[in-house]
């Protein structure tokens, strides 16, 4: 089982305690805006992408994502440019797990650009594709930052060309913002 999480840097008490309910009954759980204040049980492996650092504070920020399951390997993405241009770049994180039936399990994990043109946000979900692997099953997830109709329409014929399969989910908001494409095995 599988959640997507964008955990607004935890600053809502209830968080915390969703991440750790999310962690019980998932096998793996995908967080943007992970802080690296959030403690993890001994038996979750949590890999994670630090974007930026607080000053004064030396809390991390990022992508990160938690499971059962040792991951078998990982890749971290930086985006090339960066929110308003001077803010923080934004990130993609890819682990690898072994699945019982001995194929790879990879789970692109991302945080999308949000304050930018709709032509630069294009341009970092094209370079993060990129980077996606190509066989076996793939979990692509996380906060793209859709919210208006042409990254939407953007993102989802992205996904098509590269033969990801758009897994749509009742959204509880009004922007779609978080998204989920995966590949079969």
């Amino acid at each position: 089982s599988f959640t997507t999480y964008n955990i607004f840097k935890a600053h809502f008490p209830f968080v915390r305690q969703n991440i750790g309910r999310l962690c019980k009954t998932n096998d793996f759980v995908a967080l943007q805006e992970w802080v690296s204040t959030l403690h993890v049980r001994d038996d979750e492996h949590i890999v994670t992408c630090p974007t930026f650092i607080v000053p004064f504070r030396n809390v991390k920020t990022g992508t990160a994502t938690i499971s059962r399951h040792k991951p078998t390997d990982t890749v971290q993405l930086h985006s090339r440019e960066r929110e308003l241009g001077i803010a923080t770049h934004k990130s993609m994180l890819i682990t690898a797990y072994t699945l019982h039936t001995g194929n790879t399990l990879h789970i692109a994990n991302i945080h999308s650009l949000n304050f930018v043109l709709n032509s630069t946000w294009k341009k970092q979900i094209d370079y993060f594709i990129e980077y996606l692997p190509r066989t076996g099953p793939l979990i692509f997830a996380g906060d793209f930052n859709t919210w208006n109709p042409a990254r939407f329409d953007y993102l989802e014929h992205e996904l098509k060309k590269h033969k990801l399969v758009y897994a749509n989910y009742n959204h509880n908001i009004i922007m779609r913002l978080d998204q989920i494409g995966r590949a079969s095995c």
